[in-house]
């Protein structure tokens, strides 16, 4: 999927007249490469609810092969929320660096923090990751219906 992604972006910059920034329509395949990256990497708080499940049955998420390792789970933990966090924040600097309306930047980033205070605050991790989850739902919300003025 991702070479396809990569693919379909390489054909829609070479189409472009100016050579400046990017075509009109191209923020379609940029928010879905996007998507699909912030996937891989965003996924692994999900883990986090289910850790002896996993560890018994062999899987091998971050959490487990951490903790097999000698790790604690608060390293591991932190390590997630952090990842997660920087990831989250990558759009809105970037609406920052390219002078777009502050509004957007900071809306974005004030959505960024919440699933780091939801996955470090909350005791529970069935409850914490499904609260992140509605919380990454309302990022990508925003972010899809302000993608369109990004580019």
């Amino acid at each position: 999927m991702a070479a396809f992604l990569f693919g379909a972006m390489e054909i829609s910059l070479a189409r472009s007249l100016d050579g400046e920034g990017l075509p009109e329509g191209a923020w379609v395949l940029l928010f879905a490469l996007l998507s699909f990256g912030a996937f891989s990497l965003g996924s692994m708080f999900k883990d986090y609810k289910d850790i002896d499940q996993d560890r018994e049955a062999g899987i091998g998420t971050i959490y487990t092969r951490y903790l097999s390792k000698g790790r604690s789970l608060e390293s591991i933990h932190w390590f997630v929320i952090i990842s997660t966090t920087v990831m989250l924040l990558v759009p809105p600097v970037w609406l920052y660096v390219l002078d777009k309306p502050l509004k957007h930047s900071i809306v974005l980033l004030v959505l960024a923090l919440i699933p780091a205070l939801l996955l470090k605050l909350m005791k529970n991790p069935k409850t914490a990751v499904g609260a992140t989850l509605w919380a990454f739902n309302a990022y990508f919300m925003v972010l899809a219906l302000i993608a369109p003025k990004m580019v």
